[in-house]
């Protein structure tokens, strides 16, 4: 009896973690949607730019923890990036 009751356990705990990853990935997707398209002329590398303009974009939306994260990345793809 006890297999099948952690079969079951295990086919739940799968399936609630497959919605929840599907709803983070929706989420992201329709952040970036909602934040909408900047253009933005810099010295940064190509690389770095998808990095770089989230984070401007993340910070007008006052999202300042996400902000700096995508400005971190972008600093870390290209070292040398002031505005980064």
């Amino acid at each position: 009896m006890y297999p099948r009751v952690l079969k079951t356990v295990r086919a739940l705990a799968i399936a609630v973690l497959m919605v929840f990853l599907i709803a983070v990935a929706s989420q992201t997707s329709s952040a970036q949607q909602r934040l909408g398209t900047l253009k933005f002329e810099n010295s940064g590398a190509p690389e770095a730019q998808e990095a770089f303009l989230t984070g401007v974009k993340l910070l007008h939306s006052f999202e300042f923890d996400d902000s700096a994260i995508a400005f971190r990345e972008a600093q870390n793809l290209d070292p040398d990036f002031a505005l980064a």
